[in-house]
C-alpha cells in the first residue's frame, strides 16, 4: 500500500492555504457594495465593481444597472442606455431601471424615447400597485416634464396611500406646470398639512406669484385705459413741442 510523501500535517496546511487562496480572490457583489462608491463619489470604482459583477454574474439585472449608473455619472451616455436596456431585459419589473434610463435619455435631448420607456414602466408599476412605485414614475414623467402624465401617476399613488405628503407637493409641481394653480395650490397645502416642509414653501411661492400676475393683469389694464394713453399723449408732445396738437 502506497502512502503519501507528505505528512498529514503539511497536507493540511497546504489545503488550507490554498482555501484561503481562493477566498481571497473570490468577491461578492451587492447593490450596497455599488452605494457605497456613489456615496464617495467614487464613479471609476464604481465603474470597475460592476464591470466585475457583470462578470461575475452576466444574468443579474442589478449588476447591469449598476454599470449603467457608473456610466451616466461618468457621462458615458451610449454604454449607459446599453447597460440598463440589458439590466431592464433581465428584469422587467424594477421600475427604478426604467426611470433612470428615460433620465438618461432626456440628459441627451431625446425626450420621445424618454417618454417611451417611462410608458414602457407602467404595466410594471400597475403589476406591483405600489404608492411608491407610482411616485416614482410621476418623478420620472415630471423630470422631463410631462406633466400631465405625471399629475396622474401621482393621483394613482394617492389613491393607495391619500398621507403621501411628499406626493401631494409634487402633483402641486404638476398641476402648476398644467396652468391649474388652484389645483396645486390645494395640493401644496395638503402636502405642508401632512408635514411636508417644501409643500408649504411652494404654496408660498405660488401665492406670491398669484399676486405678481394679478398686480401685472392691473397694470396692463390699466395702460390701455383713454385717460393712460391720454397721459401718455400728452408727454410724448413735451417731449416734443413741434409735434402737431
Amino acid at each position: 500500500m502506497k502512502t503519501s510523501a507528505f505528512p498529514p500535517s503539511l497536507l493540511l496546511v497546504t489545503s488550507f492555504l490554498i482555501l484561503m487562496a481562493l477566498c481571497a480572490h473570490a468577491q461578492t457583489f451587492s447593490v450596497q457594495g455599488i452605494q457605497a462608491y456613489k456615496q464617495t463619489n467614487d464613479f471609476e470604482g464604481m465603474h470597475n465593481y460592476a464591470t466585475a459583477w457583470t462578470r461575475a454574474e452576466p444574468n443579474n439585472g442589478d449588476a447591469w444597472f449598476g454599470l449603467g449608473m457608473a456610466d451616466f455619472y461618468l457621462e458615458n451616455d451610449t454604454e449607459a442606455i446599453s447597460s440598463m436596456r440589458h439590466a431592464i431585459q433581465l428584469s422587467p419589473d424594477n421600475t427604478v431601471f426604467y426611470n433612470n434610463l428615460a433620465a438618461v435619455y432626456a440628459r441627451r435631448g431625446h425626450v420621445q424615447s424618454a417618454l417611451v420607456i417611462l410608458d414602457k414602466e407602467g404595466p410594471a408599476a400597475q403589476k406591483a400597485n405600489d404608492p411608491h412605485i407610482w411616485y416614482i414614475l410621476g418623478n420620472g414623467y415630471l423630470k422631463i416634464k410631462a406633466a400631465r402624465d405625471a399629475a396622474a401617476m401621482y393621483t394613482e399613488a394617492l389613491t393607495l396611500s391619500p398621507d403621501y405628503a411628499a406626493c401631494w407637493t409634487n402633483l402641486g409641481v404638476a398641476l402648476e406646470m398644467t396652468g391649474d394653480t388652484k389645483g396645486a395650490m390645494a395640493a401644496y397645502n395638503h402636502g405642508k398639512a401632512l408635514g411636508n416642509d417644501l409643500g408649504g414653501h411652494n404654496a408660498d411661492y405660488l401665492k406670491q406669484e398669484i399676486a405678481q400676475a394679478a398686480a401685472d393683469a392691473a397694470y396692463y389694464a390699466a395702460l390701455s385705459t383713454p385717460a393712460h394713453r391720454a397721459n401718455v399723449d400728452y408727454r410724448l408732445r413735451q417731449m416734443h413741442p413741434g409735434s402737431p396738437e
